[in-house]
């Protein structure tokens, strides 16, 4: 059994400040989060969590999701991970 796990990170922040959500759970578990209080306030901001719950199976690591609302200033990202010996951390997956 391989010591890598994948997991989806949530992170929300509201004008670079400190974040409002930051959140990363297991892909199994992850899949539960279209019924819960974070799903409904991506499904606000016009992402399709479902969709993506359903294609994450598929997803490489890195960022899938980066929006901004720009009335509220709340910037979501979302990100796919491998963690383990070799995994990478959010920056390291968006950087160059």
């Amino acid at each position: 059994m391989s010591d890598k796990k994948r997991v989806l990170h949530i992170r929300v922040t509201r004008d670079g400040k400190d974040d409002k959500v930051n959140v990363t759970l297991p892909l199994g578990v992850a899949k539960l989060i279209r019924f819960g209080p974070i799903a409904t306030e991506l499904r606000k901001r016009d992402i399709d969590i479902d969709e993506l719950i359903d294609d994450i199976d598929d997803i490489d690591d890195g960022k899938v999701i980066d929006v901004i609302d720009e009335k509220s200033g709340d910037h979501v990202e979302i990100f796919v991970e491998t963690r383990g010996a070799e995994a990478r951390t959010p920056a390291e997956t968006t950087a160059g």
